[in-house]
This record gives C-alpha cells, sequence and structure tokens, in this order.
C-alpha cells in the first residue's frame, strides 16, 4: 500500500527505523541490547531517514519530519517498520527452538496460505493466475530472501542483522530515479550514505 500510493525513494528507506524499534522489542523479548557502537550506528540510520526530506528544513528544523506526515507511504511504512520489528524478533525465537531452514520454509508456506484465503475472497487472485510466470518468478525471489533472512537471524542479534538488511534502501532510491522517474533524488542519496555510515560502525567496530 505505501509504495503504491507514494514514491519509492521516500517509502522504502523508512524502513530503516526497524532497527531503532528493535531496540525495545529486542530487548524485552530476547533479553539482546547493543554495545555502544551499535547505538550509534543506529542513531546515524535514523538520522540518515531525518535527511531524506532534508528539503523540508525551509519550514524549520522539524520540516522533515512534518514532511513525513504529507505522505500517507511515509506513515504507512513506519508502521511496517514497526510491526517489522516484532515480527523480526519473534521469529528469530521461532528458529531457537526450530532452525533457519525449518522457518524459512514453515513461515513462507504457512504465510501464502493465508494470503491466498484473503486474496482468493477478493477476486484479486486472478490477476496472479492470468500472469503466472511474473508472479511465480516474484515468489521465488521472496522464497530465498526469507531464507537467507532467517539464516541471518541466526548468526547475529536481531538490531544488527536487520540494520545491514537495510542496505537495500541505496537501491531504492536509484530505482526510483530510473525506473519512475522520481525527483529529488539526490538528497536521499545523502540521507541514504548516512544510512550506510550507521550499518558500518555497527558490522565493523
Amino acid at each position: 500500500k505505501a509504495i503504491k500510493i507514494s514514491p519509492l525513494s521516500v517509502t522504502i528507506p523508512f524502513l530503516t527505523l526497524s532497527p531503532v524499534f528493535i531496540i525495545l522489542t529486542a530487548f524485552f523479548i530476547l533479553g539482546e541490547l547493543p554495545d555502544k557502537s551499535g547505538f550509534i550506528g543506529i542513531f546515524l540510520i535514523a538520522f540518515g531517514g531525518y535527511l531524506l526530506n532534508i528539503r523540508a528544513t525551509a519550514n524549520g528544523i522539524l520540516g522533515p519530519v512534518k514532511a513525513i506526515g504529507k505522505e500517507r507511504g511515509s506513515i504507512f511504512m513506519i508502521g511496517v517498520a514497526l510491526i517489522y520489528s516484532i515480527t523480526s524478533t519473534l521469529g528469530k525465537v521461532s528458529i531457537q527452538h526450530s532452525s533457519p531452514i525449518f522457518f524459512g520454509f514453515f513461515y513462507p508456506f504457512v504465510l501464502t496460505i493465508i494470503l491466498t484465503i484473503i486474496l482468493g475472497s477478493k477476486g484479486i487472485l486472478n490477476q496472479v493466475v492470468s500472469t503466472p510466470k511474473i508472479f511465480i518468478g516474484i515468489g521465488l525471489f521472496i522464497s530465498i530472501m526469507v531464507m537467507s533472512h532467517f539464516i541471518a537471524l541466526s548468526m547475529t542479534d536481531v538490531a544488527y542483522m536487520i540494520s545491514v538488511k537495510r542496505f537495500n534502501l541505496i537501491f531504492s532510491v536509484i530505482y526510483g530515479r530510473f525506473l519512475f522517474m522520481e525527483k529529488h533524488t539526490g538528497e536521499r542519496l545523502i540521507g541514504s550514505l548516512m544510512m550506510i555510515t550507521g550499518v558500518i560502525s555497527i558490522t565493523l567496530f
């Protein structure tokens, strides 16, 4: 819904807030707490999100924050980041009681069944059937992503893994520029670079 109603370059980057939310969820659920460099990295990622709308500082220091409210897609994506922080943490609990391979297959399998029922009741499933190759390809890549996601979760703290995963935001800005001709991608790349600095702080120090 978020990427449907708003530009890709101002929605996907807000997923970088998930590491910030994960600090709380991982602490209460798993007892994980990032070290000092981890906190610095997570702060840089969040500040980079602020820079995505740096043009709005013409309306005051809170301009970029207020600009978020003008993009419904950004609000939706922040909600996604919050939900994602909870599901990622619970996902780690699940693989601790099973295995990355098992849960990597089980999770998308159950999700597919649930979504098939929901989409079928709304008549959307007909669109999937009419273009099977496209959706099979999408499903294949999503399956690979989910498997890699849970294997990574089993190897490190949730906050660190999700922070590194947020590297995808820079690709979202680039795709938005060249595939959808979105504007102001220069300043959004600056924000993306700030977020990458946060990732480096988390992974190298």
